[in-house]
């Protein structure tokens, strides 16, 4: 092995984990060599996420990749920033009694959906 690459898995800012390419020659990877390993790692990054929302993999990480996968839909549902999607999330799951992974899960699994009715 004379080369090795390593790029993030991730959806958004939800980091998955990584994927690390190897190859028998030395030196930088081309643009299209390099575009098409980030590609990669993007669509694997989805691949995951939508593995660990399925419950088809193990759920090592899943807590975290759950509630920001939350986020994300509430930031969508509300039409806010990230940040405020993710204070409405804490904020709920405190005022129900709930834990955070518990309300993601209902998010992600759509038995939740926040509106901006409820705010």
């Amino acid at each position: 092995m004379r080369g090795l690459f390593a790029f993030p898995l991730r959806v958004g800012s939800i980091v998955l984990g990584t994927l690390e390419l190897h190859r028998a020659t030395a030196g930088e990877l081309r643009r299209p060599q390099l575009s098409f390993a980030l590609r990669s790692a993007e669509e694997m990054g989805s691949a995951l996420l939508e593995l660990w929302a399925a419950q088809e993999i193990p759920a090592l990480g899943r807590p975290a990749a759950v509630v920001h996968q939350a986020a994300g839909m509430v930031m969508v549902q509300l039409d806010v920033s990230i940040e405020d999607a993710m204070a409405r999330l804490r904020a709920s799951a405190y005022a129900e009694g709930v834990s955070l992974v518990d309300l993601a899960d209902d998010v992600v699994r759509r038995r939740r959906r926040f509106t901006k009715e409820q705010r």
